[in-house]
């Protein structure tokens, strides 16, 4: 089982490679190679290897084994499930409550039950303390509440959850700091921007710059992202990893931005305008 998983995060922290065909061509991210080392691992009994593999695979089974571990009483995996989208998707798994929608986005309006935050929070999903932060200014956190949060989210990042590496932005240490981006970005590869900003101060500009394009390459329309990178690039802030990678970064996504967002970058003004 040691060898499976130290196979298995030498794969993960090789991360997924720079591609300069992305973000102009939508490509699937094909990571099943190692996503498949996570799942030997698992198989051989390595519970939070499974959490990981269910974080990288692709297909509508890919939480069942994590589902399966909840029902058992494995507090990580319940954890590891993910948020919904529309419709409640593991309602009958503990911790439903602060999955739920409307806990996510009060700002819809809908009912969230803030007393069953309060009981997921105690119980140890620090996704329900966090929400609790938003959710009702009538029912105040305890301090427990307030600092349980965190505490929890360190073990669920290490272990391979990537939404509780999202709640540990800006806490800790310089270095406990690096090494969440660090995990994060292994995990999610469009959300490694925090990372670039924490190279950026290490003075690592090589490394801040691949960061910025991992996180402009496979993250999720970041149209803004991607002309202040082709921006950095014309003002000689990183050199080109590639020939003409300022201009081409620039003539995607300048035509993409609304108006106020373009002003911003003076460099949009030679880039093509998008067509209404």
């Amino acid at each position: 089982m040691l060898f499976a998983r130290v196979r298995a995060d030498e794969a993960l922290h090789q991360g997924v490679a720079l591609d300069y065909e992305r973000p102009f061509k939508t490509k699937p991210v094909d990571r099943s190679a190692t996503a498949r080392l996570f799942g030997d691992a698992c198989r051989l009994g390595d519970k939070r290897a499974c959490l990981i593999e269910a974080e990288l695979a692709t297909g509508a089974d890919r939480f069942q084994t994590i589902e399966a571990s909840c029902a058992a009483g494995d507090l990580l995996s319940c954890r590891a499930l993910p948020l919904d989208e529309h419709e409640p998707r593991f309602p009958s798994a503990p911790g439903a409550m602060s999955r739920r929608v409307e806990c996510q986005q009060p700002h819809l309006g809908a009912s969230c039950e803030v007393a069953a935050l309060h009981r997921e929070c105690g119980a140890g999903f620090p996704v329900a303390c966090y929400e609790l932060n938003v959710a009702n200014p009538d029912q105040p956190m305890s301090a427990a509440e307030i600092t349980s949060w965190p505490k929890l989210s360190e073990r669920g990042c290490l272990d391979g959850i990537a939404s509780e590496c999202l709640n540990l932005s800006g806490y800790g240490s310089d270095r406990d700091q690096f090494e969440v981006a660090q995990r994060l970005c292994n995990l999610r590869p469009g959300e490694c921007v925090e990372l670039a900003e924490i190279e950026v101060k290490r003075h690592d500009l090589t490394a801040a710059r691949d960061s910025f394009e991992r996180t402009c390459q496979y993250g999720d329309h970041l149209f803004e992202l991607c002309a202040a990178l082709g921006t950095e690039y014309l003002a000689g802030t990183y050199p080109e990893p590639v020939p003409g990678r300022a201009r081409a970064l620039l003539d995607w996504a300048c035509p993409k931005l609304h108006k106020g967002n373009r002003d911003r970058f003076p460099a949009c003004s030679s880039a093509p305008v998008r067509q209404r």
